[in-house]
């Protein structure tokens, strides 16, 4: 709905060619996603191999499965230290435009 609202909002503005261009990258990316959905579920598995987990690949998995649930439960941190860094550049930083 998203790309549908914005395309209108191009064609209405009378950006009928950025539009055009916006339809078409949409439909090549549509390909590709529907390429990976094929290969993952309707492909029939050409190896007989078992995938096997190194101890690395899991810990590394482990601590990414972590980070994403405790940010996604906590996000305030991610805001702070983005704060912070617009401060440094001189934006004014996310409270600025709050207050």
């Amino acid at each position: 709905m998203g790309k549908f609202w914005l395309f209108s909002a191009a064609i209405d503005s009378g950006y009928i060619v950025l539009a055009v261009v916006g339809v078409l990258n949409s439909a090549i990316s549509l390909y590709y996603y529907l390429r990976l959905v094929v290969f993952m579920y309707l492909k029939k598995e050409t190896s007989g191999s078992e995938p096997t987990v190194s101890p690395a690949l899991a810990f590394t998995l482990a601590v990414a499965i972590a980070a994403t649930l405790a940010l996604g439960v906590y996000p305030r941190y991610l805001f702070e230290i983005a704060d912070r860094s617009a401060h440094a550049l001189g934006v004014g930083g996310i409270t600025a435009s709050i207050r």
